[in-house]
C-alpha cells in the first residue's frame, strides 16, 4: 500500500509535468525523491514494483512518448536510494552515476535510430549539421561585433580540422562529452535528493556537507527570496 501510494505521488508529479511545461525540469528533480524515499523505506524490490506500476499508469495517460524520461527521473531515485542507503562515498556515488547516465543516454539514442531504420552514421551527420550550425551562429554574432573577419581567416580554419577529427571518432568523443555534460547534473539530483530525505528524517550521509552544503543552502534561499521580491513586485 505504501509503494502503491508513492507510484501514485510519481503519477500525479509526472502529470503536472505534462500539463504546465515550465515547471517539467523542478518537477522532474522532485520524482527521484519519491523513489529514494521508497528504497530508503522499503528495499530495491519493492521500489522497483513501483516503477513498473508507474511507467505503466504513465504509458496508459500519456503515451509511450513520456516513457523515458520517466524511466530516467525513476531510475535516478532507485540509484541515489540504494547508494544512500548503502553510505557510498560522494565521489563514487556520482562517478557511478555519470557513468550509468552516459550509457542509458547512449542506448536509448542508439536504439530509437536503430528502430527508426536509420543507420548509426546518421548521428555523426546529425553532429556535424549541428556544428555548422553552431559555426553559422558564431560567425553571425561575431561580425555583429566587429570581429567577423578574425573568425573567418583565424578562428575557423583553426577549428576545422580538429571538428573532422573530432567527427570522425564521433563514437568515442560523443560519449565522453554526455559523461562529461552529466556531471553538474548528477551533482545537482544527489544534493536535491539528499536535502529532501534528510529534512524527511532519513538518516543518510550529508551531501556535500560542512561550509559547501551551507553556501548552497544559503544561494538557495536568496535565489527563492528574490524571486518572491520579483513577484510582489509584479502584482503590486
Amino acid at each position: 500500500a505504501e509503494g502503491a501510494l508513492l507510484a501514485d505521488i510519481a503519477v500525479i508529479l509526472q502529470l503536472f509535468a505534462m500539463y504546465l511545461p515550465v515547471f517539467d525540469t523542478f518537477i522532474r528533480l522532485l520524482i527521484p525523491i519519491v523513489f529514494a524515499v521508497l528504497v530508503l523505506r522499503r528495499r530495491l524490490y519493492a521500489a522497483v514494483l513501483c516503477l513498473c506500476v508507474t511507467c505503466f499508469i504513465v504509458s496508459a495517460l500519456s503515451g509511450l512518448a513520456l516513457l523515458v524520461p520517466m524511466l530516467l527521473s525513476c531510475g535516478a531515485g532507485l540509484y541515489l536510494g540504494q547508494t544512500m542507503k548503502r553510505r557510498l562515498p560522494h565521489a563514487i556515488v556520482v562517478l557511478l552515476g555519470m557513468t550509468s547516465g552516459a550509457l542509458a543516454v547512449c542506448g536509448v539514442l542508439v536504439l530509437f535510430t536503430l528502430l527508426a531504420g536509420l543507420p548509426l552514421a546518421s548521428i555523426a551527420r546529425q553532429l556535424d549539421r549541428s556544428y555548422q550550425a553552431a559555426t553559422a551562429l558564431a560567425e553571425l554574432l561575431l561580425s555583429w561585433v566587429g570581429y567577423g573577419d578574425w573568425w573567418r581567416q583565424a578562428a575557423a580554419p583553426a577549428l576545422a580540422p580538429l571538428a573532422r577529427a573530432a567527427l570522425d571518432y564521433w563514437w568515442a568523443l560523443f560519449p565522453a562529452l554526455i559523461w562529461l555534460f552529466l556531471c553538474p547534473v548528477v551533482i545537482m539530483v544527489y544534493f536535491i535528493t539528499n536535502v529532501a530525505v534528510r529534512l524527511l528524517g532519513y538518516e543518510v550521509r550529508p551531501f556535500p556537507g560542512g561550509w559547501a552544503e551551507r553556501l548552497l543552502l544559503r544561494l538557495g534561499r536568496r535565489l527563492v527570496g528574490l524571486r518572491r521580491r520579483f513577484g510582489h513586485r509584479r502584482s503590486v
